[in-house]
């Protein structure tokens, strides 16, 4: 479980899509920001930042699942390990962690 983890990491790591995902972020709170100028609506609401996470979030490990099925990766992740249910969640802890630092 743990190989499986550092594997994760690994290649979360080495992705460009999660800078993606804090770039975009950082402009679509600047765009919610120009359309709306009420102080204590924005500050309340974090600038709208609690619904654009929740896309970003979603977007992102959907694109890091299916990333691992087009190249045909999770095929040969699949066969080294025993226990199939490790891989899937591995890849759940990196996406919580994710998640956390978001």
């Amino acid at each position: 479980m743990l190989n499986n983890l550092k594997q994760e990491l690994f290649k979360f790591r080495c992705q460009k899509m999660p800078l993606y995902g804090v770039i975009t972020l950082l402009l679509l709170m600047i765009y919610t920001y120009l359309t709306n100028h009420n102080a204590n609506f924005l500050l309340n609401n974090g600038f709208g930042s609690s619904q654009w996470i929740i896309i970003i979030l979603v977007t992102i490990s959907s694109s890091i699942l299916s990333m691992e099925y087009q190249n045909n990766t999770i095929i040969n992740l699949l066969y080294k390990t025993s226990h199939k249910w490790q891989i899937y969640l591995a890849k759940f802890l990196v996406m919580l962690l994710y998640s956390f630092f978001y």
